[in-house]
């Protein structure tokens, strides 16, 4: 079977699980701002906002196979941070109980889209998958793509801890890590099995 010949899902339905983006059920945007706010913001923290680092997709599945398609809303641009952290998605699978890291989406830094075989010949137990966006860059569109027949399930819930919101510079969201599972935010999240409202920029400091 090729990748695509795989059974592609949209995460925005049951039973997959969006976290990372406040404003998604209402507005449909993988965006940490509303589109409109009640307030003024500074035009770089809006632009920022379209910037998905923290958003996870999590689900429960048996496939062997899993594949991702994405369309960005930009090519990897940036000298200082390699494409992988700026455009590309994590996968982290579970094993003993834990969220270990599988695979990166590997991509040319060109693109706009990008179809990515993040593993195959996996386990086929139903486990736990977790797939980090990416830190500097809008995502339009991401689509998952999993073998014919396969279990998908809802994902176990986080742990209640209320609400963790978590404040800070270009470190919090991201930069430079070379991919998005490295963001702390991100390895806080995977230590303590909680979500984290969407890192974000010290806005003290942006113009």
């Amino acid at each position: 079977m090729s990748v695509s010949e795989l059974v592609w899902f949209s995460p925005l339905q049951p039973p997959f699980a969006i976290a990372g983006f406040a404003w998604l059920r209402t507005e449909g945007k993988y965006r940490r701002l509303p589109t409109n706010p009640p307030y003024e913001i500074p035009a770089a923290v809006d632009n920022l906002a379209n910037h998905t680092a923290g958003g996870q997709i999590r689900f429960v599945t048996d496939s062997p196979r899993l594949s991702i398609r994405v369309k960005l809303s930009g090519p990897a641009n940036m000298y200082h941070m390699p494409a992988t952290g700026q455009n590309g998605f994590d996968c982290y699978e579970e094993l003993e109980g834990n969220l270990r890291y599988r695979a990166t989406a590997t991509f040319s830094a060109a693109a706009t889209e990008y179809e990515a075989l993040l593993f195959e010949n996996g386990a086929t137990e139903p486990r736990q998958i977790a797939l980090h966006f990416p830190l500097y860059q809008g995502v339009v569109e991401v689509s998952v793509g999993l073998e014919a027949g396969a279990v998908v399930e809802a994902p176990p819930a986080y742990a209640d801890s209320g609400r963790v919101v978590v404040y800070g510079t270009s470190i919090t969201q991201g930069a430079c890590a070379s991919r998005p599972g490295m963001c702390y935010t991100n390895l806080l999240s995977r230590r303590f099995n909680i979500v984290l409202c969407e890192p974000f920029f010290d806005l003290s400091k942006t113009t």
